[in-house]
């Protein structure tokens, strides 16, 4: 046997494998396909699940950020409002203001009764008029 009869035998047997098996190999291929397919469609589905789950925790966490936002620009609308007004922008007075998702809180000190209600109600008017939905809480001590 010569050197150039080897490749033309392996190439006789690889296509007599191919030609005796081909039924086998078709139907193999044909099962391996199908198989094939429902893992992709599996895989797929799965996918789209988590898409879909991540895509309900973003948005959950922007409607948190937006209200923390929200928040933070309330807190600096009524603190303006507050250095604004003559009544509750004395030097002697102290006022906090503190506003979550859920509350507006007044903290600090005032030296008359008179500021401390005009703090409260620069506080609801500013609450009321950005359709806030936080409660309001006015802890502010009346130093005489």
């Amino acid at each position: 046997m010569n050197l150039r009869t080897i490749p033309a035998i392996v190439l006789l047997a690889f296509a007599s494998i191919g030609l005796f098996g081909c039924n086998d190999t078709a139907a193999g291929m044909a099962e391996d396909t199908k198989e094939n397919t429902q893992a992709v469609a599996d895989a797929s589905e799965e996918m789209a699940d988590n898409v879909q789950e991540g895509a309900e925790k973003a948005a959950d966490d922007v409607v948190e950020a937006s209200k923390g936002v929200a928040a933070t620009t309330l807190t600096a609308r009524i603190k303006s409002a507050l250095i604004a007004n003559p009544i509750t922008n004395e030097s002697n007075v102290k006022i906090d203001v503190d506003s979550t998702a859920e509350m507006v809180t007044l903290s600090g000190y005032v030296v008359t009764d008179k500021q401390k209600e005009e703090a409260e109600q620069i506080a609801k008017e500013i609450i009321r008029k950005t359709g806030a939905s936080q409660k309001f809480e006015n802890k502010l001590e009346v130093r005489k």
